[in-house]
């Protein structure tokens, strides 16, 4: 239940947040009003969502599949797909909706319509000293990223060099076989010999 009143806490500061910069954000889910979609996200849990007045809350009960009007089920990655890569729902991507459609591709219609200008609204909230303190943090960070990036490539050819060094190439690997085998049937050869 805390967990619950945590969740519901960060997603209404989410939307008062997304609100504030667009307030038509939720306007396709309005003709849905008070109907129920039902979230499930493989290995992480499932999430009932009302769709209100330019709103969207999570509900606490948990609506069976009959009650809810839409039912959305996948992995997190094909949800966070949808979300930022190609923001829209495109077939095939992971996720099976069951129940009324048209709530589902509401829903998606209304995080393709969002594309707030993030960088914008952090200066306006956050002190411009901050601002620029972490902006270049984030500089430094991405340059360790590629430098650590390029230094696991460099290593991993290295590595590569070093193994193809020791191993035997194929065609010499099957000449040994070979050579083992004649060396048994010679061996074999006078053994016969050797008996008669």
């Amino acid at each position: 239940m805390a967990n619950l009143k945590l969740l519901n806490l960060a997603f209404g500061m989410s939307q008062k947040i997304l609100l504030s910069i667009d307030s038509y954000a939720f306007d396709n889910l309005r003709p849905f009003q008070n109907k129920t979609i039902k979230i499930q996200v493989a290995q992480i849990g499932q999430y009932n969502l009302q769709i209100e007045n330019k709103a969207l809350s999570l509900i606490a009960h948990d609506a069976s599949d009959e009650s809810c009007h839409c039912l959305l089920s996948g992995p997190l990655n094909a949800y966070l797909d949808i979300i930022f890569k190609y923001k829209r729902f495109v077939p095939g991507q992971g996720i099976e909706i069951s129940g009324e459609t048209a709530i589902a591709q509401a829903l998606f219609e209304t995080f393709q319509n969002l594309d707030p200008d993030w960088a914008s609204q952090f200066e306006k909230r956050i002190p411009k000293p901050l601002v620029a303190l972490s902006g270049n943090f984030i500089a430094q960070c991405k340059q360790i990223y590629q430098r650590w990036q390029q230094e696991r490539k460099e290593d991993i050819k290295l590595y590569l060099q070093n193994e193809a060094n020791i191993l035997v190439p194929r065609a010499a690997f099957h000449q040994f076989c070979q050579d083992i085998n004649s060396l048994k049937n010679r061996i074999l050869y006078l053994e016969q010999q050797n008996q008669s």
